[in-house]
C-alpha cells in the first residue's frame, strides 16, 4: 500500500511544528505550508489558503495542522468539503479557560467557538500530555491522541561539571502582564532575591520593561538550540514556575541534560517530571526557595535519569506514534 500524501501546515516560527515536518518528510509525499501565526496578517493568510492550502488538500489524502485557530478552520472545512481526513495538533492554550491569569482561547466567545468547532470536526486530535487531553475531553467530550513532544540533546555532554546556577527558559509571546502571570516571572524574581548567592538566568525573548521590573534576574536573551543545550549541560537547577504548561520542551531538555527540575506541580510539568524533581505550589516563594536549596545539596547522580528521558522522549518515538496515527486514518479511509 502506498503511503498517504500529506499536506502539513505549520507555524514557521514554531520549532515544535517545524520539527514534525523533518520527522515525516522521508516517510510520506508531503506538501509543507508555512504560516506566520504571530504576524496576524489575515490577507496574507487568506492568499496562502487559496493558493497553497486548497490545492494542497486536493492533492493530498490527509491534512495535518499545527495549532487550532482561524487558519485551522479553513483547513478542516475544506478537508471535509473534499472528503479528506484531517489531523489537528493542539498546542495547549486553545483548550484553556483561565481568567485568573487572562489565559486561554476558551475565555473568548468567538475564538473559543472556533476551537470547539475544529475539535469536533477534525478526524483526529493530537496533544502532548494526558493532563491536557483531559481538558479536551471536558471541552468537547472527544478523545485526543497523546503524543509527547521530543528533543534531541545531541550537543551536550553529561560529563560537564554542573555550576551553581539556576535557569528558566520562557520566550515572551503574550502581552507583558499575561506573560508574567503565565510563566511565574514575579515568583522567579522573588526567589532570586532570597538566594543572592546563586545566579538566576531567564533565557528567551523578553520586553525591555521586564528586565527593568525584575532586577534580580540575569537576561542572556534568546539562544539557538545548540547554545541552550550547552548552557543546560552546565546548569544544576532548572526552574519552570508557570501557572500551566501543556508539556515543556525546555523542561524536557533540562531533564535530558542532567539538571534537577523545580516545577509547579500541575498539568504537563508534573506529568513530565513524574517524581524526578521538586514540585512546588504556583507563586509560593518559600517552598520554591526550599526546593532549590535542597536541589543544590542533593548528591544524586542524574546520568541515569537523563538517559531515561533521552530514550522515552526521542524523535523516533514521536515519529512512530505519528505514523501509527496516520496509518490508522489512511486504512480507515480506504475501507
Amino acid at each position: 500500500m502506498k503511503p498517504p500524501k500529506l499536506i502539513v501546515i505549520v507555524d514557521e516560527k514554531s520549532h515544535f511544528s517545524l520539527s514534525d515536518i523533518d520527522l515525516l518528510r522521508d516517510n510520506y509525499p508531503m506538501i509543507p505550508v508555512f504560516l506566520d501565526l504571530i504576524e496576524k496578517d489575515f490577507l496574507k493568510l487568506f492568499k496562502i489558503g487559496m493558493l497553497q492550502i486548497i490545492p494542497g488538500i486536493l492533492k493530498s489524502d490527509i491534512s495535518i495542522t499545527w495549532f487550532v485557530d482561524y487558519h485551522t478552520v479553513f483547513v478542516v472545512f475544506f478537508s471535509k468539503l473534499f472528503r479528506k481526513k484531517s489531523v489537528v495538533i493542539i498546542g495547549g492554550h486553545e483548550v484553556c479557560n483561565m481568567p485568573e491569569i487572562n489565559y486561554g482561547y476558551q475565555r473568548l466567545l468567538f475564538r473559543g467557538f472556533i476551537v470547539r468547532w475544529v475539535l469536533r470536526n477534525a478526524t483526529a486530535m493530537v496533544i502532548p500530555s494526558r493532563s491536557y487531553a483531559e481538558k479536551v475531553q471536558d471541552l468537547v467530550a472527544l478523545p485526543a491522541h497523546v503524543i509527547p513532544l521530543y528533543s534531541r540533546p545531541d550537543n551536550f555532554a553529561l560529563s560537564e561539571e554542573k555550576t551553581k546556577s539556576i535557569v528558566m527558559v520562557a520566550n515572551q509571546y503574550l502581552t507583558r502582564d499575561d506573560y508574567i502571570s503565565l510563566k511565574g516571572i514575579a515568583t522567579y524574581d522573588k526567589v532570586a532575591k532570597e538566594l543572592p548567592e546563586y545566579p538566576f538566568y531567564l533565557i528567551g525573548r523578553t520586553d525591555p520593561q521586564i528586565r527593568e521590573m525584575f532586577t534580580n534576574i540575569r537576561y542572556p536573551g534568546e539562544m539557538n538550540h545548540g547554545e541552550l543545550l550547552k548552557v543546560l549541560a552546565k546548569t544544576k537547577v532548572y526552574c519552570q514556575l508557570s501557572y500551566t504548561e501543556s508539556f515543556g520542551v525546555s523542561l524536557l531538555e533540562a531533564l535530558q541534560s542532567g539538571c534537577i527540575p523545580v516545577v509547579t506541580g500541575k498539568d504537563g510539568m508534573k506529568e513530565l517530571v513524574n517524581g524526578n524533581g521538586y514540585s512546588v505550589t504556583y507563586g509560593d516563594v518559600e517552598s520554591t526557595v526550599k526546593a532549590i536549596r535542597n536541589a543544590f545539596i542533593s548528591p544524586e547522580d542524574r546520568t541515569g535519569i537523563a538517559h531515561q528521558y533521552q530514550n522515552d522522549y526521542s524523535q523516533d518515538r514521536r515519529r512512530t506514534e505519528l505514523m501509527k496515527l496516520i496509518a490508522s486514518i489512511h486504512v480507515h479511509n480506504l475501507e
